[in-house]
């Protein structure tokens, strides 16, 4: 595409969506380019289409287009699908700089949850300080989603379980904030049994 070449991407996407409409053009190193076009637009939607329409398994191996699924996948929300991409390459050499990635991804996006999972298994390969620390950010992230109604009550239990298995430095706070919650919503639920016990 002689507009990709030129950086005039707003023209190399309309020539690319005309093409799409020609079978002959329907190859994955089409996509790929239309895909990088669409990043460099800021269409991160059409990006993940095309990235999707590559079904060529080489690409899928290699580590290039693993990042951009990874990224476009949490930018849209998917981050389950994203962290589940991460845990099919475990054992491969890109596995730990991948799951970094979607925990770096998650975190910055507030998909605390993932974030702190991600974190967790990196912690067993890499304990690094900056690594704990991105583990407590997203911990005490999800304690503030969990406490403004943000996260499911429900995802306290997990949360309490994984602080008390992990040999993280400084974090007794936020077990102890992630206690409180949980005794606070105990005691909020004790309270609404009794009102409706009272109210038959």
């Amino acid at each position: 595409m002689a507009h990709y070449l030129k950086n005039d991407f707003k023209k190399a996407w309309e020539y690319g969506e005309q093409l799409k409409s020609i079978d002959s053009h329907h190859q994955p190193a089409f996509w790929w380019s239309l895909m990088t076009i669409a990043m460099s637009l800021g269409r991160e939607e059409e990006a993940l289409d095309c990235l999707l329409h590559i079904e060529d398994e080489s690409y899928w191996q290699d580590e290039l287009y693993q990042q951009w699924f990874v990224r476009l996948h949490i930018k849209a929300g998917l981050h389950r699908e994203a962290f589940r991409l991460c845990l099919q390459q475990q054992g491969s050499a890109g596995f730990l700089k991948l799951m970094q990635q979607c925990a770096e991804d998650c975190h910055v996006l507030q998909h605390y949850s993932t974030a702190l999972e991600a974190f967790s298994i990196i912690l067993q390969l890499d304990p690094t300080p900056q690594h704990n620390q991105g583990f407590r950010a997203a911990a005490a992230g999800l304690v503030l989603h969990i406490a403004h109604g943000k996260e499911t009550v429900e995802t306290l239990p997990w949360l309490q379980q994984l602080l008390r298995s992990v040999d993280v430095p400084e974090l007794d706070e936020i077990r102890g904030a992630a206690d409180r919650l949980a005794l606070h919503f105990a005691e909020q639920q004790q309270q609404k049994m009794l009102e409706e016990t009272h109210e038959a």
